[in-house]
């Protein structure tokens, strides 16, 4: 990621946003939010864990990192089974999150779990936090809630798309769809569907 001034067009900084050791990229835009320079990876399909990060705007140094794929030991990790975290991957977030200002809160949409196939990765579990609807504070990067939309999906049904903020009477909803093309409706306060 390279931050330019917009009077000058010098550059100010640049990041490696990614492990140059590993077949990850960046085809999305970054979310300024408060200072915050917030964006997502791709490259699951080449066996890569996917995450969203924050970088400081003024200096470009990495502030927090929320890695989409649940490892052993951690909140939602016993979802994967046994499997080791070295053949854990997926849930990529290459598309750009959407911002509630009022809230605070950041919705990522996170890509299906690789190897695709459950039998192949030999979980019957949900393969937390893949194929899901993520809520996360701008902050710190913790998540706020989660909503997983198809729990262990096997069939490439990315939920990663873009969610879209609409207030409708009181109520504070995201809404988004998939490959499946379903459209799912979600409380933005709760995650509640």
């Amino acid at each position: 990621m390279i931050a330019i001034d917009a009077k000058t067009g010098k550059m100010l900084w640049t990041q490696q946003t990614t492990d140059p050791k590993q077949l990850q990229y960046i085809t999305g835009a970054p979310r300024v939010v408060d200072g915050k320079v917030i964006i997502g990876n791709g490259g699951a399909e080449l066996g890569v864990r996917g995450f969203v990060t924050a970088y400081d705007a003024e200096t470009g140094k990495q502030l927090w990192k929320f890695e989409t794929v649940a490892r052993e030991g951690q909140t939602g990790g016993d979802t994967w089974g046994n499997l080791s975290n070295l053949l854990r991957a997926g849930g990529d977030t290459w598309i750009t999150g959407s911002y509630d200002p009022d809230l605070n809160l950041m919705y990522w949409g996170v890509a299906q779990a690789k190897p695709w196939m459950r039998a192949i990765r030999n979980t019957n579990a949900a393969a937390l936090y893949t194929t899901s609807t993520l809520a996360i504070k701008p902050d710190d990067g913790k998540l706020q809630w989660y909503y997983q939309h198809v729990a262990g999906e096997s069939l490439d049904l990315d939920e990663v798309y873009e969610r879209v903020l609409v207030d409708d009477n009181g109520q504070k909803l995201v809404f988004t769809i998939g490959k499946a093309g379903i459209l799912w409706k979600l409380d933005r306060v709760t995650g509640k569907f």
